[in-house]
C-alpha cells in the first residue's frame, strides 16, 4: 500500500486552533482534546524530511500507516503543512498523524508549532505562518501555536518544552498510561527531542534508514559511542519493517489487539 500526496483534511472538516505563551500555564482546552482518544496513550512523531525524495516521503507515510494500524490513542507532531508552487502537498513528518487517521479514524491527531515569523492572511483568507508559505496542517483535530508574547518570534524548537510538559501532564494527571516518541530523519531540533524523551525514560523509537540525526544516533548505539542513547526504553527499527514497530507498540501497550 502506497499513499498518494493528497491534501486531505481531518474527519470533522475543522481544526480547533489554540495559542499559548511558552512560559504561561499549560493550555487546558487543547490538552482536553486528547482525552477524547479511546485509548489513553500518546506518541509524538519527531523529525524532518530533508534530503528525502518524493518517493521516500510517500514510503514514510506508508511506513507509519502500517506500523500504527489499529492505533486509537493520541498521535501528535509538528503542526505545519507545506504545499508546492502548484498547490500540491509536499509530504512532511507533520502529515503523518493525519494520514494514519485516514485508516484509524478514532485516533486524535494533535499538533504544535512555534511562532517563528509574522502570521498573515493571504488570498482567500489562507492563514500563513511565515514567509515560506507554511500553513497550519488541516489534518489535525487541534493545533497549539506557541509564542513568546505578541511581538517576539521563537526558534523552531520553541514549542518543544511546551509539548513535553503537556505529555508529562497527560501521563501524570490525565490517565495516559504510556507516552513516547518516534524519530524519523531530522536535525538538531529532532536530536534534542529524542534526547529529552530518552532522559525521561519514555519509549524512544529510532527509525533506521530514515536519515540524518536519527541515523546518527543509531550509529552511535551500534558503535558503542560514549554519547549513545542507552536503556531498555530505546528501540531501533528499520524503515522497511513497519510490522516490527507495530509489534513493539502492541507489546508495550500502545496498540490494543482484541
Amino acid at each position: 500500500m502506497t499513499h498518494t500526496a493528497q491534501t486531505v483534511k481531518n474527519k470533522s472538516g475543522k481544526v480547533q486552533l489554540f495559542v499559548a505563551d511558552h512560559n504561561s500555564s499549560l493550555p487546558a482546552n487543547y490538552m482536553l482534546v486528547a482525552t477524547k482518544a479511546p485509548t489513553k496513550v500518546a506518541i509524538r512523531i519527531a523529525g524532518g524530511c530533508k534530503n528525502m525524495s518524493d518517493q521516500d516521503k510517500l514510503e514514510m507515510l506508508d511506513f507509519f500507516t502500517q506500523a500504527f494500524d489499529g492505533y486509537t490513542g493520541v498521535l501528535c507532531s509538528g503542526a505545519t503543512r507545506q504545499l508546492t508552487s502548484t498547490g500540491e502537498l509536499d509530504p512532511m513528518v507533520t502529515d503523518v498523524p493525519g494520514h494514519v487517521a485516514l485508516t484509524n479514524p478514532d485516533l486524535i491527531a494533535l499538533g504544535t508549532a512555534p511562532r517563528t515569523d509574522t502570521w498573515s492572511l493571504q488570498g482567500e483568507s489562507a492563514f500563513v505562518l511565515d514567509g515560506y508559505n507554511t500553513r497550519p496542517n488541516p489534518t489535525m483535530d487541534a493545533i497549539l501555536l506557541v509564542q513568546d508574547g505578541p511581538d517576539t518570534n521563537l526558534d523552531w524548537d520553541g514549542d518543544v518544552p511546551t509539548y513535553l510538559k503537556i505529555m508529562e501532564a497527560w501521563n501524570k494527571f490525565a490517565g495516559f498510561e504510556h507516552v513516547g516518541l518516534v524519530s524519523w530523519n531530522g536535525g538538531a531540533v529532532t536530536e534534542a527531542e529524542f534526547q529529552a524523551t530518552a532522559a525521561r525514560k519514555w519509549p524512544t523509537i529510532l527509525v533506521e534508514g530514515s536519515g540524518r540525526a536519527t541515523d546518527d544516533a543509531i550509529t552511535a548505539i551500534h558503535t558503542n559511542q560514549p554519547n549513545a542513547l542507552q536503556g531498555n526504553h530505546i528501540f531501533v527499527v528499520n524503515k522497511n519493517e513497519p510490522q516490527i514497530l507495530r509489534k513493539y507498540l502492541i507489546d508495550n501497550g500502545f496498540i490494543t489487539v482484541n
